[in-house]
């Protein structure tokens, strides 16, 4: 994978515009925060210069190339809308800021310019988290303006995409004000001296673990261990671009079925009745299939739709028969 050039950012603009509603909605699901992106304003600053930023705010730092460089999203969220859990996730907003961080990888940069590596931080302070950003001549800033809805009111503020930088490790370990380095210093000491106490016949067994973890050849032998797909980074790349294409995404509030004669007497201000309860769950289509069903809510002035449950198509196999005794399949050779 290449690094990131001065010539992808325009490239880059193009596709935040263009993509401004699926990154509005990866916050939305990450974080229940509503935002609007003003894609017909989103450019590339003449400044290579760190923005100020002043604010708590998310921290996406998206890995780029192969020479420890990234791309770092800086994202000040209004104290009205920040979530209580958030400078303190659990392991489910852990999971859910992780999933963030690889849908922007994927929406913000280049296919071949993006690493493995994307992770999600939320910092008091996004002023004093630039600190440890190292620029470089190819550093560019694309600002982002948006709004933040917040109850009635829409907040105008902006978030700013900078890269390639890199980071310096010294705050590296500091996501949430400082608390995981105090926790590292409190922990290194004992660990230290659980290493210096562990007996000689460690490194012996540690061997021994590794060679039988390794998956076996077809003659029995050790191979090489091929790692599983943890995140949409580990899918080769014309995976990740069928991720892209889009799918026609419908809610079905109800249907019926009526005489053509009565359709043709349709005119404004007929009511028409359908024999559904207001209370009941609506439908979710993908591409004409039904996926999920959930309930209507209010997302600032627009409709959203809350999924309750997945209604995943069922699955249909079919049954290879073997070949009959003495017959053999034939063997095409090329």
């Amino acid at each position: 994978m290449r690094s990131l050039l001065p010539e992808d950012f325009p490239a880059m603009v193009q596709g935040i515009r263009e993509g401004a509603a699926e990154i509005a909605g990866a916050f939305l699901r990450a974080i229940d925060v509503a935002v609007r992106i003003d894609d017909a304003d989103v450019k590339v600053l003449e400044t290579a210069d760190p923005p100020n930023v002043a604010g708590a705010g998310l921290e996406i730092v998206l890995e780029v190339g192969t020479e420890g460089q990234s791309a770092v999203l800086w994202a000040p969220l209004p104290q009205e809308v920040r979530p209580a859990w958030l400078p303190s996730p659990d392991a489910t907003g852990e999971s859910r800021l992780a999933t963030l961080a690889q849908e922007l990888s994927v929406l913000l940069l280049p296919g071949d310019c993006a690493g493995e590596k994307a992770e999600t931080h939320f910092h008091a302070d996004l002023a004093a988290a630039g600190s440890r950003l190292s620029l470089s001549e190819a550093t560019r800033v694309v600002a982002i303006p948006c709004e933040i809805q917040a109850g009635d009111q829409s907040i105008a503020t902006s978030w700013y995409l900078i890269g390639p930088v890199s980071l310096s490790t010294e705050k590296a370990a500091e996501p949430s004000g400082g608390a995981k380095t105090e926790q590292a210093n409190h922990t290194a000491q004992p660990n230290a001296q659980a290493a210096r106490s562990a007996p000689a016949a460690a490194p012996a067994k540690l061997a021994e673990k590794r060679v039988e973890d390794r998956p076996s050849q077809p003659d029995g032998g050790p191979g090489k261990r091929t790692p599983e797909p943890r995140s949409v980074r580990d899918l080769p790349l014309l995976t990740r671009s069928l991720l892209r294409i889009r799918v026609p995404v419908q809610v079905t509030l109800a249907e019926t079925r009526r005489p053509l004669s009565e359709v043709l007497q349709f005119a404004p201000g007929v009511i028409i009745q359908f024999n559904k309860s207001c209370d009941e769950p609506l439908e979710l289509q993908i591409n004409g299939r039904t996926v999920a069903v959930g309930e209507a809510v209010k997302v600032g002035d627009k409709f959203g739709l809350r999924l309750t449950k997945m209604t995943p198509p069922p699955e249909r196999y079919i049954r290879l028969a073997p070949p009959a005794k003495g017959k053999q399949v034939p063997s095409h050779s090329s």
